[in-house]
């Protein structure tokens, strides 16, 4: 909850965090499971839609089609079952990340982690000794 608290506090001041932070972020998010890692992958896809925002998606289309904001993640933790009907409407905040070339190979095992989707290998040793 802490990290959340801290994430939407960069928001507000349009600061960057590091990509360690957010791996840690999404890292907890995953460890901890159930809601926790639903809010941990709405945080990966909103970096990503930051990174396709920064790539050049023209600022008049996105006034033209403005949706309400979510006041925070923070928020989104606390009031998820309120949010939970109208996720798809409401406009995520942005997540910006700093990821230097050492850090993106950690931040993008932490994002796979929290997609869902996402099947973990498992050791098939067992099933061949059954055979």
């Amino acid at each position: 909850q802490y990290l959340l608290y801290v994430l939407d506090g960069l928001d507000k001041r349009k600061l960057q965090s590091t990509g360690q932070m957010y791996s840690c972020l999404l890292l907890e998010g995953a460890r901890l499971g159930g809601l926790f890692r639903k809010i941990a992958s709405l945080i990966a896809k909103s970096r990503s839609d930051a990174f396709a925002f920064d790539s050049g998606v023209s600022l008049t289309q996105m006034d033209e089609n403005r949706q309400p904001k979510l006041l925070s993640w923070y928020d989104l933790l606390q009031n998820y079952s309120n949010y939970k009907e109208k996720l798809h409407e409401l406009e995520l905040p942005n997540v910006r990340v700093r990821i230097n070339e050492r850090e993106i190979r950690h931040v993008l095992q932490a994002e796979n982690g929290v997609s869902y989707g996402y099947k973990r290998r498992r050791s098939f040793a067992g099933s061949r000794a059954k055979r």
